[in-house]
């Protein structure tokens, strides 16, 4: 039944799609027709409004039947993805033959796993890292825009670093490669600005869902985390998709969730006390865990090395970390959480994979290897939730058989609090338990955690915090306004003028007649910045009698400390040192040399995004991106990724 249903959504898409080809026809033929009458003429109007009317209708049809197409698409795509990661896994893990060349398979793979990974992100240096952050980048500053390449690159470069023994998860780079495939379709039909954000939103949920085999829970995680506020007919799109993607991946998967839960009843009202701290501390711990991650992500910024090398650091560091026997750190880790719900291991050991586990994962993810923060985030939280249940049992609280109990909640917990998604949490176990008595402890748990992680880290959770380092300012999917829609290196012009330092003061003052700019750049003999020089520093230089226009250089005089922007930065950011400084343009630098100007952007690109504020996004998104000239964008991306 499911099956022709689908089919018969693909039907009405076709349909729908021809007659909206043959309506254009039509349209044109008789358009070329000349000597048209008046009445006839207000006829056509009239015929025009009536369709209009009629396609708002036809439209939402349109775009149901599209999230249906994406939730299959997005489906295969996921169900190859962890037949590429299950087979690269069975290959490099499956034969035991002795215990040292076992021991060193885990030291070499993860590092030979990260080289590689380094390599072929390259293509495509946004697959680098979680996914999240780079979907939820793409879906509110690009307008739903990913490269074709992006979704086939994450793919290959999350299955080596999963495949190898690298300490990440799918779910995140599924919910790129959703995204990606979303918008290839948007493309490939040339929708507008809103449907293209809805499609890509239908893509990151769908990977989610299909990869939990939890449609519901995957729909609200993307809505609650990646989404945010969007039309309300993007809700149903989403759903559409998420259902479809699921319904792929249990056809040739199976309906195995991803962690299968034991069943248990909740029946103990004097428990939620316990489940309330349990909450809290998951909340401590959530904390602890983001700001790790954080930590570990700035280190390896900080090491001069190529970005291709990074990765196989991150790699070594997993790879001595499970050659010293903590080989349960690797991979994805659900089988180790199932031994961990069942209460199998001892206090030392389950503290041991707390501590290691969150090295490794903020080294993998960290350094650049291509992997989520989603499953470790649940590994974190079956560790705790079996470290709590130790210590209760102990001091006889709880008994043995309600342990596994708690870890599924402080799974639940931990994740809440570093994803900020108390609901979509809970609505996630809740599916893969199907048991209802567990939802009273699981969202007392969850919103605690969820309160106190706000308080200790505020809306920087784990998938934020990386786009509020970048200077993408968001607040749970909310854009501030356009200036935080806005980067730098959208709307700057390019290529920059500058003046060298050697240059009289009197041949500058003949450059400013010219009236062409009312500033310029100062660079040394190296192309280095070095100061900025402006029409009112000219004029109070010529009122000064002191000064030898023709032998008195712009470097002796207008080399103090100039204030700059990045191209990654936005133009909320320019206004803020526009207005703290006093000054009316910035010169922008490359990420890798804080003194190699390559554009700027001054107070009328400002004013022109205020003015723009109030034209809708799709207007906005054709005026106020000015792309640099093919050839220069070219060599400014080339740059920025030395």
């Amino acid at each position: 039944m499911l099956e022709c249903n689908l089919s018969a959504y693909i039907r009405v898409f076709l349909v729908i799609i021809g007659g909206k080809l043959v309506e254009n026809k039509k349209e044109q033929k008789s358009g070329e027709k000349k000597g048209k009458s008046k009445a006839n003429r207000i006829g056509f109007h009239k015929r025009l409004e009536n369709a209009w009317r009629g396609f708002r209708y036809r439209g939402e049809v349109r775009l149901m039947s599209l999230g249906i197409v994406v939730g299959l698409i997005v489906g295969l795509g996921v169900v190859i993805f962890t037949y590429m990661i299950d087979y690269l896994t069975d290959t490099i893990y499956s034969n035991k033959n002795s215990e040292l060349k076992w021991n060193l398979i885990y030291l070499a793979a993860p590092p030979l796993g990260g080289l590689a990974v380094g390599i072929v992100t390259k293509l495509a240096l946004e697959t680098r890292g979680d996914g999240i952050p780079e979907s939820l980048e793409a879906l509110y500053f690009h307008g739903g825009r990913i490269r074709t390449r992006v979704p086939f690159v994450k793919a290959i470069a999350t299955s080596i670093t999963i495949g190898t023994g690298g300490s990440a998860g799918r779910e995140g780079p599924c919910s790129q490669i959703g995204a990606g495939l979303g918008s290839i379709i948007s493309r490939f039909l040339n929708l507008r600005f809103e449907e293209r954000r809805m499609l890509a939103a239908a893509g990151i949920c769908s990977g989610i869902s299909a990869t939990f085999n939890a449609p519901l829970g995957g729909a609200l995680f993307g809505f609650e985390v990646l989404v945010g506020v969007m039309q309300p007919f993007a809700l149903v799109l989403i759903v559409l998709a998420s259902i479809t993607a699921s319904t792929v991946m249990v056809h040739f998967r199976g309906a195995n969730p991803a962690i299968e839960l034991p069943f248990f009843r909740f029946d103990d009202s004097l428990q939620m006390f316990l489940f309330a701290l349990l909450g809290l501390c998951a909340g401590f711990i959530a904390f602890s865990w983001v700001r790790l991650f954080d930590f570990i992500e700035d280190l390896f910024e900080k090491i001069d090395l190529p970005p291709e090398i990074k990765p196989a650091l991150g790699g070594l560091v997993v790879g001595v970390i499970a050659f010293g026997g903590v080989t349960e750190i690797t991979g994805q880790g659900y089988d180790v959480m199932k031994n961990m719900i069942k209460g199998e291991l001892t206090l030392i050991t389950l503290v041991g994979f707390l501590i290691f586990k969150m090295i490794a994962t903020g080294s993998t993810c960290g350094s650049g290897g291509s992997g989520g923060a989603f499953a470790p985030s649940l590994f974190l939280g079956v560790a705790w939730g079996a470290i709590f249940g130790e210590i209760m049992v102990s001091i006889g609280l709880i008994s043995e058989a309600d342990k596994e109990m708690v870890a599924i909640v402080a799974m639940g917990a931990v994740f809440s609090g570093a994803a900020r998604a108390p609901i979509a949490s809970t609505v996630l176990l809740f599916e893969m338990t199907g048991e209802f008595s567990l939802l009273p402890p699981l969202l007392a748990a969850n919103i605690l955690s969820y309160a106190l992680a706000i308080f200790l880290i505020g809306e920087a959770d784990i998938y934020h915090i990386r786009l509020y380092k970048r200077g993408l300012r968001m607040k749970r999917g909310h854009l501030l306004d356009i200036l935080d829609e806005t980067k730098v290196q959208d709307v700057m012009t390019v290529p920059v003028e500058t003046l060298p330092d050697s240059m009289p003061v009197g041949e500058a003052v003949e450059i400013f007649m010219k009236g062409k700019h009312t500033g310029y750049p100062i660079v040394n003999k190296d192309g280095e910045l070095v100061g900025i020089v402006t029409f009112s520093d000219i004029r109070n230089t010529l009122q000064n009698p002191d000064i030898d226009l023709k032998t008195t250089t712009l470097g002796e005089l207008f080399t103090s400390g100039v204030i700059t922007i990045k191209p990654h930065e936005t133009m909320h950011h320019v206004m803020d040192r526009m207005f703290k400084y006093g000054i009316g343009r910035l010169p922008v630098v490359l990420l890798t040399n804080p003194k190699k100007p390559i554009g700027i952007v001054t107070k009328t690109d400002l004013m022109k995004a205020h003015e723009l504020m109030l034209l809708d996004r799709e207007t906005w998104e054709k005026i106020f991106f000015k792309k640099p000239p093919e050839k220069e964008k070219k060599k400014i991306d080339k740059q920025n990724t030395v």
